[in-house]
Protein backbone atom coordinates (compact mmCIF):
# COMPACT_ATOMS: atom_id res chain seq x y z
CA UNK A 1 0.00 0.00 0.00
CA UNK A 2 1.37 3.41 -0.91
CA UNK A 3 2.11 5.89 1.84
CA UNK A 4 3.56 8.88 -0.06
CA UNK A 5 2.74 12.33 1.24
CA UNK A 6 5.16 14.97 0.03
CA UNK A 7 4.99 17.61 -2.69
CA UNK A 8 2.04 16.48 -4.74
CA UNK A 9 2.26 12.81 -3.95
CA UNK A 10 -0.86 10.94 -2.83
CA UNK A 11 -1.67 11.32 0.82
CA UNK A 12 -2.53 8.45 3.11
CA UNK A 13 -4.86 10.14 5.58
CA UNK A 14 -5.51 7.19 7.87
CA UNK A 15 -4.44 3.59 8.16
CA UNK A 16 -5.67 1.30 10.90
CA UNK A 17 -3.10 -1.05 12.40
CA UNK A 18 -2.69 -4.43 10.79
CA UNK A 19 -1.68 -5.70 7.40
CA UNK A 20 -4.19 -5.73 4.58
CA UNK A 21 -5.03 -9.11 3.09
CA UNK A 22 -4.63 -7.63 -0.40
CA UNK A 23 -2.00 -5.61 -2.23
CA UNK A 24 -4.34 -3.18 -3.96
CA UNK A 25 -2.89 0.24 -4.69
CA UNK A 26 -5.64 2.80 -5.42
CA UNK A 27 -3.25 4.73 -7.66
CA UNK A 28 -3.70 1.93 -10.21
CA UNK A 29 -7.28 3.04 -10.88
CA UNK A 30 -7.80 6.51 -9.42
CA UNK A 31 -6.26 9.97 -9.47
CA UNK A 32 -4.92 10.40 -5.96
CA UNK A 33 -4.36 13.93 -4.71
CA UNK A 34 -1.42 15.46 -3.01
CA UNK A 35 -1.87 16.90 0.45
CA UNK A 36 -4.75 19.35 0.78
CA UNK A 37 -4.64 22.18 3.32
CA UNK A 38 -3.22 20.95 6.64
CA UNK A 39 -6.37 21.97 8.55
CA UNK A 40 -8.48 19.79 6.24
CA UNK A 41 -6.09 16.87 6.68
CA UNK A 42 -6.43 17.19 10.45
CA UNK A 43 -10.24 17.17 10.23
CA UNK A 44 -10.23 14.14 7.91
CA UNK A 45 -7.81 12.22 10.12
CA UNK A 46 -9.84 12.97 13.24
CA UNK A 47 -12.99 11.82 11.46
CA UNK A 48 -11.30 8.58 10.39
CA UNK A 49 -10.10 7.86 13.93
CA UNK A 50 -13.59 8.48 15.31
CA UNK A 51 -15.22 6.19 12.74
CA UNK A 52 -12.60 3.48 13.29
CA UNK A 53 -13.11 3.70 17.04
CA UNK A 54 -16.88 3.22 16.99
CA UNK A 55 -17.03 0.79 14.06
CA UNK A 56 -14.11 -1.45 15.01
CA UNK A 57 -13.27 -1.57 11.28
CA UNK A 58 -9.74 -1.51 9.87
CA UNK A 59 -9.36 0.66 6.77
CA UNK A 60 -7.12 3.01 4.81
CA UNK A 61 -8.23 6.48 3.72
CA UNK A 62 -6.66 8.43 0.85
CA UNK A 63 -7.20 11.88 -0.62
CA UNK A 64 -8.40 11.53 -4.22
CA UNK A 65 -9.72 13.56 -7.12
CA UNK A 66 -13.03 11.95 -8.02
CA UNK A 67 -14.51 14.82 -10.04
CA UNK A 68 -15.05 12.59 -13.09
CA UNK A 69 -17.30 10.32 -11.02
CA UNK A 70 -19.34 13.11 -9.39
CA UNK A 71 -19.08 11.48 -5.94
CA UNK A 72 -17.78 12.56 -2.55
CA UNK A 73 -15.87 9.36 -1.93
CA UNK A 74 -15.34 5.86 -3.25
CA UNK A 75 -14.96 2.47 -1.61
CA UNK A 76 -12.51 0.48 -3.75
CA UNK A 77 -14.33 -2.72 -4.68
CA UNK A 78 -12.50 -5.91 -3.81
CA UNK A 79 -10.79 -4.53 -0.69
CA UNK A 80 -13.45 -5.56 1.85
CA UNK A 81 -10.97 -7.43 4.05
CA UNK A 82 -9.15 -4.11 4.61
CA UNK A 83 -11.25 -1.43 2.93
CA UNK A 84 -9.60 1.33 0.96
CA UNK A 85 -11.64 4.53 0.88
CA UNK A 86 -10.91 7.53 -1.32
CA UNK A 87 -12.05 10.96 -0.13
CA UNK A 88 -12.50 13.94 -2.49
CA UNK A 89 -11.77 17.13 -0.53
CA UNK A 90 -13.03 19.53 -3.20
CA UNK A 91 -16.34 17.69 -3.56
CA UNK A 92 -16.79 17.66 0.22
CA UNK A 93 -16.09 21.38 0.51
CA UNK A 94 -18.65 22.16 -2.19
CA UNK A 95 -21.28 19.85 -0.67
CA UNK A 96 -20.73 21.28 2.81
CA UNK A 97 -21.23 24.82 1.50
CA UNK A 98 -24.32 23.81 -0.47
CA UNK A 99 -26.00 21.85 2.34
CA UNK A 100 -24.56 23.87 5.26
CA UNK A 101 -23.07 20.79 6.90
CA UNK A 102 -19.88 20.94 9.01
CA UNK A 103 -16.91 19.30 7.32
CA UNK A 104 -16.18 16.93 10.21
CA UNK A 105 -19.74 15.57 10.07
CA UNK A 106 -19.53 15.18 6.29
CA UNK A 107 -16.21 13.34 6.49
CA UNK A 108 -17.45 10.98 9.22
CA UNK A 109 -20.71 10.14 7.49
CA UNK A 110 -18.98 9.67 4.15
CA UNK A 111 -16.36 7.35 5.63
CA UNK A 112 -19.12 5.43 7.41
CA UNK A 113 -21.14 5.21 4.19
CA UNK A 114 -18.20 3.79 2.25
CA UNK A 115 -17.46 1.32 5.06
CA UNK A 116 -21.09 0.26 4.72
CA UNK A 117 -20.37 -0.71 1.11
CA UNK A 118 -17.32 -2.69 2.26
CA UNK A 119 -19.51 -4.58 4.75
CA UNK A 120 -22.04 -5.30 2.01
CA UNK A 121 -19.28 -6.80 -0.12
CA UNK A 122 -17.81 -8.74 2.79
CA UNK A 123 -21.24 -10.22 3.55
CA UNK A 124 -21.85 -10.95 -0.16
CA UNK A 125 -24.82 -8.58 -0.35
CA UNK A 126 -25.75 -6.31 -3.22
CA UNK A 127 -24.58 -2.72 -3.00
CA UNK A 128 -27.40 -0.69 -1.46
CA UNK A 129 -27.14 3.07 -0.97
CA UNK A 130 -29.93 3.21 1.63
CA UNK A 131 -28.27 0.45 3.67
CA UNK A 132 -24.90 2.24 3.49
CA UNK A 133 -26.53 5.50 4.58
CA UNK A 134 -28.24 3.76 7.50
CA UNK A 135 -24.91 2.25 8.61
CA UNK A 136 -23.26 5.69 8.43
CA UNK A 137 -26.11 7.22 10.45
CA UNK A 138 -25.72 4.56 13.16
CA UNK A 139 -22.00 5.26 13.41
CA UNK A 140 -22.58 9.03 13.55
CA UNK A 141 -25.13 8.55 16.33
CA UNK A 142 -22.55 6.57 18.34
CA UNK A 143 -19.95 9.29 17.81
CA UNK A 144 -22.19 12.21 18.70
CA UNK A 145 -24.01 10.21 21.38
Amino acid sequence: MIERSVDGEPLLLHQTAGDPEHDYDPAWDYELDGPPAPALVTIARQAAVQVASVSGERFALYAANLHREDVLARYCDGTASYPIILLDFDAHAAACRHYNVPLDVAFRTTIGHELGHALQEREDRDSDEDDAEAYAARLEAKITG
